[in-house]
């Protein structure tokens, strides 16, 4: 694994101009679908589309919606959006944005190929988009959606006669966007990628060529920038953050979006003990979420207590974390019938899914020991994880890790959802919560959403669906030189990245 990183590094990086900037962006996985922004929506393609590609709005740094392609909008019936468009933009294959590229964008979104993609099912409530003139488009849509501006974040907007002619499959080889850089090189491999700046963009870069190599072994990326081989690498482990900075690197941490929890299955399964709520809080109560921090997390981390994070709509300040109560959390287990404790399995996936997971369940579970509970940590494959997951099939285990995640648009309902009877794979099923996941869903506006969304994050803490443990944040490092290294939604703000002196 080393020897190919630093092989294709070598290939990436050979033959410079002279004073040329060259960022060298270490990542665990690079987009199976390469330059086709549609077929996933998940990080290892956003981190590098969102170089490539803009959509009409953009989540912010503090998770609040902002203008990209679109310079305004507004809700002019609970069922029809105006988006006021961006003018004097074009495409680095020199195609000029306007509305009649968001039509074409949303009208492949809409056909049966599109409707397949992860980004074009999110669109089904999407009944049809209308150029008013070259700068204004309409949304009409077959039900009211309160954060279709947040939604519209994850359709980026591609070259509409480059995707007709080209195909999806074309498409992907040399893809067309209105971002900071356009891709020179993207092998079918995936190995390895390199963007040049596009000079003509609407927001043009102070780089002047990105290389992304993909390793999935995390040691390997602390080794190439250890040596000098990368100049910012992704995922960087918690207690490699002492490392990095030893050596007189940099290290920048980003809240995420995201709720570390092991989800309890309760779901039919009346003999469980975690099919009574009491069981639920006291292994809540006996997690101490502020040592899990602070030990293990560099203290980058918060303690939990709801599905959301501040970065999220609906997230609600008033509901604060578990106490750490281990006496508290006897007396609920003996009021629940369980003096003793009891048994359980619990299955995580192994080798690390995000910063410090394995150390931080493990820590969790020394923290149940202490109280009486007995869980056994199992790990599993990623591969058949994501296959129990899709089959609800929960045999052998009480519970599994399982993130509360308000992605791709920052909004608490996804998260909640996961955890109640609409999920796809059922392990926690309320029927009371149903109407207000309903409301929220529904409602015709952004605060009476929140409204909702707030009293079932409150709701949901009393239930404890989950043991609430952290919330998640990304960290990389970087060389001392690499200034401007921000995160909008997990990715690099890439036309803001610069060095201090040329590479």
């Amino acid at each position: 694994m080393r020897a190919f990183l630093m092989a294709g590094l070598f290939l990436l990086a050979a033959g410079p101009a002279a004073g040329e900037k060259v960022f060298r962006y270490g990542m665990a996985d690079l987009p199976v679908s390469r330059g086709n922004p549609y077929t996933m929506y998940q990080p290892s393609g956003t981190m590098i589309w969102s170089a490539i590609f803009d959509a009409l709005t953009v989540l912010g740094e503090r998770g609040a919606i902002e203008p990209a392609l679109a310079t305004s909008w507004e809700m002019e019936t609970p069922t029809q959006w105006r988006f006021n468009l961006r003018r004097g933009v074009t495409f680095s294959n020199d195609e000029l944005f306007d509305a009649d590229a968001v039509v074409a964008t949303f009208a492949w979104l809409a056909t049966p190929a599109g409707r397949t993609t992860q980004v074009g099912a999110e669109f089904a409530n999407v009944a049809g988009v209308d150029a008013v003139d070259s700068g204004t488009v309409a949304f009409r849509l077959t039900r009211p959606d309160a954060i279709f501006p947040r939604r519209v974040s994850i359709a980026a907007i591609v070259a509409p006669r480059a995707w007709s002619r080209l195909g999806p499959e074309g498409f992907a080889d040399a893809p067309a966007g209105t971002g900071a850089f356009q891709a020179a090189h993207w092998p079918r491999d995936g190995g390895r990628a390199e963007l040049v700046a596009h000079r003509d963009a609407w927001q043009p870069p102070r780089l002047d060529r990105v290389a992304v190599v993909r390793s999935a072994d995390s040691n390997a990326r602390l080794q190439a920038l250890l040596s000098g081989q990368l100049d910012l690498i992704e995922s960087l482990p918690f207690d490699d953050i002492e490392t990095v900075t030893a050596r007189g690197l940099k290290i920048t941490s980003s809240p995420v979006s995201q709720v570390m929890a092991l989800a309890l299955i309760s779901h039919q399964r009346p003999d469980s003990p975690l099919a009574d709520a009491r069981v639920r809080r006291a292994l809540n109560h006996a997690i101490d979420r502020a040592a899990i921090s602070a030990a293990l997390t560099a203290g980058l981390t918060r303690p939990a207590g709801q599905g959301a994070t501040p970065l999220l709509s609906g997230y609600n300040p008033e509901v604060t974390p578990y106490t750490y109560d281990p006496a508290k959390a006897r007396m609920l287990l003996a009021d629940a019938g369980y003096p003793n404790g009891f048994e359980m399995a619990a299955e995580i996936v192994g080798g690390g899914f995000m910063s410090g997971d394995v150390a931080i369940y493990t820590r969790a579970v020394a923290d149940l020991a202490a109280v009486g509970v007995k869980a056994e940590l199992r790990t599993t494959t990623l591969a058949s994880y994501t296959e129990r997951m899709l089959a609800g099939r929960f045999e052998g285990v009480d519970a599994f890790g399982l993130s509360w995640n308000g992605a791709p648009y920052n909004d608490a309902l996804s998260g909640i959802i996961r955890y109640s009877c609409r999920s796809p794979s059922v392990f926690h099923c309320d029927p009371a919560i149903e109407p207000l996941i309903e409301a929220a869903d529904t409602a015709p506006d952004m605060a009476t959403r929140d409204q909702h969304l707030r009293a079932l994050a409150a709701t949901m803490h009393d239930a404890a669906p989950s043991i609430f443990l952290v919330e998640q944040a990304d960290v990389v490092g970087h060389v001392a030189n690499l200034i401007n290294v921000r995160r909008r939604n997990r990715n690099l703000i890439f036309d803001q990245l610069d060095f201090t002196a040329a590479r």
